[in-house]
């Protein structure tokens, strides 16, 4: 349990993620996910895949696998997502799509 935050390169801009996790019973995982987006300027961005989404997964030992348990993001996008990694004491490392991530507590 606990928030987690970490962000990736996207091109010029960089995405950050915040993971709230609220709960780990019996191997299944919820909370709250956010994907923000800033661009090379360090504006904030709202396009896309931007936004809040009630998060649901699975830990088995130190691996972990969290999905968006609804579809998200603005402007009618169908925006989905998912990371699969391990946790290490305060930090959860794993793989959004094809982009490393490294978030921590």
């Amino acid at each position: 349990s606990g928030k987690y935050s970490g962000r990736y390169p996207a091109g010029p801009s960089t995405i950050t993620i915040t993971l709230d996790i609220k709960s780990v019973e019996n191997g299944t995982v919820q909370g709250i996910g956010e994907r923000q987006g800033t661009d090379q300027s360090g504006q904030r961005f709202q396009r896309g895949c931007i936004g809040s989404f009630p998060l649901k997964g699975t830990a088995k030992g130190d691996s972990i696998d969290l999905q968006a348990a609804e579809k998200f993001g603005g402007s009618g996008a169908e925006c989905q997502f998912r990371i699969r990694g391990t946790v290490s004491g305060n930090k959860i490392v794993g793989k959004i799509g094809q982009n490393d991530i490294e978030l921590t507590k």
